[in-house]
């Protein structure tokens, strides 16, 4: 690890996340998973979400808010019944721009037949029509459509 992500992680764990943000900034640091386990993983995951969520209120996207989601799913272990949250973010990206495709292919891919899924069926249902939409062969929701009309 760099010098320089030293200083960014003493100052996350200082929780001083507006300068956190204001140095990856600087460097225009792209976010995305792989970037975070890499530049992250010595950071305890609790703080690194709440800088995440500081991070959405000063750039929300949907590409954050999908990021955030991966985070939660795949890395940050630190609380039990992570769904409600995970929903939460889809929700506020699906505000932003209701026929994103990236959310939408990762709701359905995650959660259609999910036991703890924190979507109703027809919920993925209509997920999957908006997709069809935008790629009408999407083999997923074609497959989850198809089910449907047995």
């Amino acid at each position: 690890m760099g010098e320089k992500m030293k200083n960014i992680i003493k100052l996350l764990d200082n929780h001083s996340y507006k300068n956190v943000y204001d140095v990856l900034a600087s460097e225009n640091y792209v976010y995305s998973s792989e970037a975070l386990v890499k530049d992250f993983s010595e950071t305890d995951d609790m703080n690194l979400y709440c800088y995440l969520l500081y991070m959405i209120s000063r750039q929300e996207t949907c590409k954050n808010h999908l990021l955030i989601c991966n985070f939660l799913m795949f890395q940050g272990t630190f609380f039990y019944d992570i769904y409600p949250v995970i929903r939460w973010h889809l929700d506020l990206g699906l505000k932003l721009d209701s026929m994103n495709y990236n959310i939408l292919t990762w709701i359905i891919n995650i959660f259609y037949e999910h036991p703890d899924s924190p979507f109703l069926e027809d919920e993925l249902i209509e997920f999957a029509k908006r997709i069809i939409c935008l790629e009408p062969d999407n083999k997923r929701a074609k497959e989850i459509l198809g089910k449907r009309s047995i």
